[in-house]
């Protein structure tokens, strides 16, 4: 945005959208043609009642906002837009012909990026409709950036789910909503069984594919309220809050019989690959004050349970039970190969 009063303004590689509110006719029109012939795409709007609907639907990159009209005048829209969550952001540049020092205080007192007088230059109100977008455009790739590194703090970068550290710091908090209202939570424990000879023999980039498909299915099927992550290596976790043991052994198995069914191409043909799954429900009635840990660890026996039993199968197992017991089985079903 750079240069000459004349050249094209710009937010980025796309045309900056700009909202004029002034109660005179000749100055919308005057300011809309020249801010159009830089490039700009430009709404006007003859009063400030409608100003705040318009850029929470439209997101101007900048308000040019004169301060004298008759319905709403520039002060309250200034203070309404800085006030509202979606638009406080929106630079504004007041117009005005009052050109007393407490008027200009006020005015960015209340949050406004810029004041022009009137009758104004219609050069210099350019170049201040420029430094303004400038410093929106660096406001906005600031939150872009700021928006890629939390994604790269609390997401797994290569199947987009929530990360481990993600995962520890959320499950508590399901656990606690658990226990304070009443309602059963289930975890499925899930592990792609002998990974290691996928990529021992077709390569690790194939592995990655394969993560990224199991990734991309767990992704596709669940709830709003559920937790998904990759827990580690090959494993992923599902917490199902609401979720019945018969439910989620039922998802669980869905998601087994989805993955043997998934292939993915390679040079040397399709690889296929199989899950193993571990269930454990907690149910605050039956088993009072359990910690998330102990959930987790109940999940995670049934799952090398699953493992040793002959792999590709769902197994549910019973907060309680010891490590050398068998994993309960309800009417002898949901312990067995699927």
């Amino acid at each position: 945005m750079a240069g000459t009063g004349s050249a094209k303004l710009d937010m980025g590689g796309r045309p900056p959208r700009l909202l004029i509110v002034d109660d005179e006719p000749g100055i919308l029109d005057l300011l809309r043609r020249r801010l159009e012939a830089l490039g700009c795409e430009v709404a006007v709007l003859p009063g400030g009642s409608g100003v705040v609907g318009h850029a929470r639907e439209h997101a101007p990159d900048l308000v040019l906002l004169d301060v004298m009209m008759p319905d709403v005048d520039g002060f309250t829209v200034c203070q309404q837009l800085k006030a509202d969550a979606q638009t406080r952001d929106i630079p504004v540049v007041l117009m005005t012909a009052r050109t007393e020092v407490a008027s200009r205080v006020r005015g960015l007192e209340l949050g406004a990026h810029d004041y022009v007088g009137k009758p104004f230059e219609t050069a210099e109100l350019i170049a201040r409709v420029r430094a303004a977008l400038r410093v929106k455009h660096l406001q906005d790739q600031l939150k872009q950036a700021n928006a890629r590194l939390e994604r790269l703090a609390t997401s797994d970068p290569l199947t987009d789910l929530p990360n481990r550290r993600t995962f520890d710091d959320q499950i508590f908090l399901e656990m606690e909503r658990a226990r304070r209202s009443g309602q059963v939570v289930s975890v499925i424990m899930l592990d792609l069984d002998r990974f290691k000879h996928i990529n021992d023999v077709h390569g690790h980039q194939v592995g990655d594919d394969v993560l990224r498909q199991v990734g991309r299915l767990l992704a596709q099927r669940r709830r709003v309220t559920d937790l998904v992550a990759r827990y580690g290596g090959e494993e992923f976790v599902w917490v199902l809050p609401g979720a019945k043991a018969q439910d989620a052994v039922e998802l669980a198995e869905w998601v087994r019989r989805a993955i043997a069914e998934m292939a993915v191409e390679t040079p040397q043909g399709r690889v296929r690959c199989t899950i193993s799954a571990g269930v454990a429900t907690y149910d605050p009635a039956e088993h009072g004050p359990v910690g998330a840990t102990t959930v987790l660890e109940t999940a995670d026996m049934a799952l090398r349970d699953a493992k040793a039993t002959g792999r590709n199968r769902v197994v549910f197992r019973e907060i309680g039970l010891e490590p050398g017991e068998p994993a309960a089985a309800e009417d002898a079903a949901l312990d067995r190969p699927w």
